[in-house]
């Protein structure tokens, strides 16, 4: 009898129990409450954690599957997390009858309250299946401790400047080719094993300010084996426009490859063109004769031209003019490198417990920088004490590459109760030959829920805080990309669709789509997609973005779309909206259904105006709005920048990081509506008028957070900020287009300015005297910007400046310097100095882009 009671009950709790919680999860959904919500955070943080700590790259199938449900589970919880507040969104507004709109808010989406609170019932019964399954495998040997976890300590930068390990004639070599006296077209190659360093010595040559001052063309391609031929023709032509402000045409992506080799010709052999390209590995002898016959000018054309080839192969840089050859690294030249990185200087006296190990070191990394690299950023955490374990790991797996191998150890290393192993997967979703930004990096990061809060640390701090663990770790600083991205495969944490890829995996959570037209297969579900990213045209981005609801990112930069895709109003869940350099030029309103988006980027779009319907998006922290009129040089002509209106009530935005650029319509009364955004890091202001001078001064002295100010004054309009009560403490970059006539007091005050840029400002003498004391200014550029016919430099002024850039200084006869200073130049200042006496008793060259004046 008691049998079948307690049967009954148990068959009673089972039907009964989730029925009960339907219905309580429901009323409170209806009444805008979070108590159930918060109960599901608590139970995702849990889970989130049971993830990090079975995370093992030795890990058994069964976990392996267990923790891939997990991770599908918890993106699942993060959706309805986001449902359950848009219901109680109203509980918060303040507006009259607040209640009864409230109630009937939610009394009409009545249904979905409902598919919601099923969902919630559903979601935490797997949790507890999952915590069960997961539990067991924490604390084998999996879980690093606290100390392991907290030994992420600055680190020294590999390949300091001057610091050259055994290196120093390739260099050299390197130098002289790319500098030297020859006119005509010169193809220099560096060949040798894979991690010897050419790839880190042709991007220091590259990157030098001589050679960027000495070319006025710069182009660095990556070239994958896989790579079509009219991908790797419009990628180059990209650059050489995009650094040119020159507008690619709108036909570019049907041209055949003769017709792109033909613009890129046309375009190198213009009057005047100096130009440096480096093709960086370089892998088939036909990829580079292709672009050597077909892209670049011949040898006998006059223009001056440098090509940088690296490749491991020989023969596919017999065509080159000169060849160094990059060697493995001999003692002492390899023990000093690993000295220096791991210590910070190679004349460092390690005492007998390392110098023990520096023949298994050495024999280690088999004479390549990249295994120094890494093995030394990985060593220099551990204690001592550790080392010879470590060392006699990576000595029992001697079938593996050196570099390979301990790369493989330091990103085993990376914490795990932390998101840095994420943040490196993530690199696996560019194309290699791509760049991008600290910026886009840190936000896109935030949006995938990779960054916790931590105490007294915004995410963004704990962002860049990651960022440069990876970079001190050497972990991104690997010439192939390929074990990465093999990682991200296996681990199920993204797919790439490329030219050897052209289908995505059923449960796939991230995608990038790098292929053209109808290559991309969309035959496949999509509905676990998390991150999508679209390089490339494909025709049915509606269809695609359709079965992709949980989207929480989505970038579509460069994609040939002209019309914004409807269905993006349905991605309630998005926190990242990229559109740059598409052809949209209008936003329907609903864009305010993204209430969770925290980062919209329309760089390069023609949009001009935002919709009201943003008011509604409180959740907004980065707005990138404006474009450059490509055929000018906008820096130079303030026409030629474009920012967006915005309707009134922006500053109800509180949360906003990033504004840039804002038309400051006298209609819209935005600059009075700056004061409320207060958190503001980024502000760019374009059309100001003189009488609303002092309200921006008042508004940008309540942002104690604010490091960059671009603001441009309408037409040729007097610049009226000379009332800033209060100089944001953290402002690293200025931006003023205008009339100022002398410089505001309020300069002296700018303490951490990195870079100025002044234009059209007309500055008398003593405005050039403040300029030169500013302590850590390092570039400084003056278009139209003086009114005086001579400067006098004093010593000790301009102490750190390292660029100068000067444009269009009609009036100026004499400089007068004294003291010795070394700048480098920009190709206009170089002009601008060929019409200026030099009155000083310093001797003054001016050669290959670098001004130098000694005593």
């Amino acid at each position: 009898m008691e049998i079948g009671l307690t049967l009954g009950r148990g068959a009673a709790e089972t039907v009964v129990r989730p029925a009960f919680d339907k219905v309580q999860y429901w009323i409170e959904l209806l009444q805008g409450k979070h108590t159930s919500t918060e109960e599901m955070v608590n139970e995702l943080d849990i889970l989130e954690g049971l993830i990090k700590d079975t995370d093992s790259s030795s890990a058994i199938h069964t976990l392996k599957a267990a923790r891939g449900q997990a991770e599908d589970l918890c993106a699942s919880i993060r959706d309805v997390i986001d449902d359950a507040k848009r219901f109680a969104r109203y509980n918060h507004q303040h507006v009259p009858l607040r209640c009864i709109r409230k109630y009937t808010h939610n009394l009409v989406g009545k249904p979905s309250i409902c598919e919601t609170a099923e969902r919630i019932v559903k979601l935490r019964s797997q949790v507890r299946r999952l915590q069960e399954i997961l539990t067991p495998f924490v604390g084998q040997g999996m879980v690093p401790t606290s100390a392991q976890a907290g030994r992420l300590q600055h680190r020294h930068v590999a390949h300091a400047e001057g610091h050259w390990e055994g290196m120093e004639e390739p260099k050299t070599s390197l130098f002289q080719y790319v500098l030297g006296r020859e006119s005509h077209r010169q193809m220099v190659a560096l060949v040798g094993m894979p991690g010897v360093g050419k790839t880190s010595l042709a991007r220091y040559v590259y990157e030098d300010n001589k050679v960027k001052g000495h070319f006025n063309c710069h182009a660095w391609m990556t070239v994958e084996e896989s790579c079509a031929t009219k991908q790797l023709l419009l990628g180059m032509i990209s650059r050489l426009y995009e650094e040119a402000n020159v507008r690619l045409p709108d036909a570019i992506n049907i041209m055949d490859e003769d017709e792109l080799s033909g613009m890129i010709q046309r375009f190198l052999k213009q009057e005047e063109r100096r130009y440096v390209i480096v093709f960086d590995d370089i892998s088939r002898r036909g990829q580079l004769k292709l672009l050597s016959d077909l892209a670049l000018p011949d040898k006998n054309h006059p223009n001056y031209g440098r090509v940088i080839v690296t490749s491991r192969n020989r023969e596919v840089i017999e065509s080159c003019d000169h060849t160094i050859t990059i060697t493995q690294l001999t003692s002492p030249d390899d023990w000093n490198l690993f000295c220096y990185k791991a210590f910070g200087s190679s004349s460092f006296s390690p005492g007998e417990e390392i110098c023990q190990h520096r023949e298994r070191i050495s024999n280690l990394c088999a004479g390549l920088p990249l295994a120094i690299d890494v093995l030394s950023a990985l060593l220099a955490k551990k204690d001592h004490s550790q080392w010879s374990s470590i060392i006699s790991e990576l000595e029992s797996h001697g079938d593996l590459g050196a570099a390979t191998e301990i790369l493989e150890t330091s990103i085993n290393e990376l914490p795990k109760n932390m998101g840095h192993k994420n943040c490196l997967l993530y690199f696996s979703m560019f194309p290699k030959s791509s760049t991008v930004s600290h910026n886009t990096l840190v936000r896109l990061w935030i949006a995938e829920g990779f960054i916790k809060r931590q105490p007294r640390q915004t995410r963004q701090a704990v962002a860049e805080k990651y960022l440069s663990d990876l970079v001190d770790l050497h972990v991104l600083m690997v010439e192939d990309s390929i074990m990465i991205q093999k990682k991200a495969e296996n681990e199920d944490f993204c797919t790439s669709c490329s030219d050897g890829n052209q289908q995505a995996p059923e449960r796939v959570r991230r995608m990038s789509i790098q292929i053209e037209e109808d290559d991309f297969r969309q035959n496949v579900s999509l509905s676990k997609l998390q991150t999508l990213f679209i390089s490339n045209k494909i025709p049915h981005v509606p269809k695609l973005l359709s079965s992709t609801t949980a989207l929480k990112v989505l970038s579509m930069q460069g994609s040939l779309i002209e019309e914004f895709p409807k269905e993006i109003g349905n991605l309630t869940h998005l926190r990242y909206l990229n559109l740059r350099d598409t052809k949209i030029s209008n936003l329907p309103m609903s864009l305010g259904n993204l209430t969770n988006l925290e980062t919209l980027n329309l760089k390069g779009t023609f949009v001009s105006e935002l919709p009201k319907s943003i008011l509604k998006i409180q959740s907004l922290r980065h707005l990138l709005a404006y474009r450059y009129d490509a055929p000018k040089k906008p820096e130079r002509q303030p026409e030629a920048i474009f920012g967006v209106r915005v309707p009134k009530g922006i500053g109800q935005l509180k949360q906003m990081r990033t504004f840039s650029v804002v038309v400051a319509d006298k209609e819209s009364k935005i600059v009075k509506e700056l004061i409320n955004l207060k958190k503001l890091r980024r502000l760019g202001v374009l059309n100001l008028r003189r009488e609303d001078g002092s309200d921006l001064c008042e508004s940008i002295a309540k942002m104690d957070q604010l490091s960059s100010i671009s603001i441009t004054a309408m037409d040729d309009e007097y610049l009226d900020i000379h009332n800033l009560s209060v100089v944001p403490p953290q402002l690293q970059r200025l931006y003023l287009r205008g009339q100022l006539q002398v410089v505001p007091q309020w300069f002296t005050s700018l303490h951490r300015l990195v870079r100025l840029l002044l234009s059209g400002s007309s500055l008398n003498e003593d405005s050039i005297n403040i300029l030169q004391s500013l302590p850590q200014l390092a570039e400084l550029s003056l278009i139209r910007a003086l009114n005086v016919d001579q400067i006098e430099c004093q010593i000790g002024g301009f102490r750190n400046l390292k660029i100068l850039d000067l444009d269009q200084l009609n009036g100026l006869v004499n400089v007068t310097l004294h003291g010795s200073m070394r700048w480098s130049l920009t190709p206009e200042t170089v002009a601008e100095m060929s019409k200026v006496t030099f009155l000083t008793g310093c001797k003054y060259l001016a050669q290959n882009g670098t001004m130098e004046f000694a005593l």
